[in-house]
């Protein structure tokens, strides 16, 4: 069985789904499939801002529709017949969908913002790439930040 997740939105949310789809199809025994919109969003391929190591990703350009065609198109051929689809940012309706998937032995697509598992321990797949990190430490420079925990960046601030 197969979760194809979708993220949406910006960075942070993308993040705490991948978070949920990593630990939801690692405990419930689903190959999992990322797929990333490096436009909407983001801008950027998700393997230039972290080490993606074992994740399967299918990453598409959403201004190009040939590219949207042809990612959409890989994930359907992986996930074969009777699959279950969502699109929704309400976490209490995906549980249930998960759920259902997860008894049933179905695959399963899903297109979210929302976390929508717990992980057991968040993030552990999350390791900055250096370029990524170094652009971090640049800006906090820059503003005078010493000791900085965490830094928001957002494409129209840039």
């Amino acid at each position: 069985m197969k979760l194809v997740i979708e993220p949406t939105y910006g960075l942070a949310n993308r993040f705490r789904t991948i978070d949920a789809a990593i630990s939801w199809a690692t405990e419930n025994d689903f190959d999992l499939i990322i797929l990333w919109d490096r436009f909407s969003g983001v801008g950027c391929k998700l393997s230039h801002l972290v080490d993606t190591g074992q994740l399967n990703i299918i990453e598409f350009n959403g201004l190009n529709l040939f590219s949207i065609l042809l990612a959409r198109l890989r994930a359907l051929i992986s996930l074969g017949f009777g699959f279950q689809f969502a699109h929704t940012d309400d976490s209490k309706l995906l549980e249930e969908y998960l759920q259902k998937s997860q008894r049933k032995r179905t695959s399963i697509w899903v297109k979210t913002c929302v976390k929508f598992h717990e992980a057991e321990r968040p993030y552990q797949w999350l390791k900055p790439k250096d370029k990524f990190t170094h652009r971090v430490d640049h800006i906090s420079e820059l503003a005078g930040i010493k000791n900085l925990v965490g830094l928001h960046i957002r494409r129209a601030t840039m």
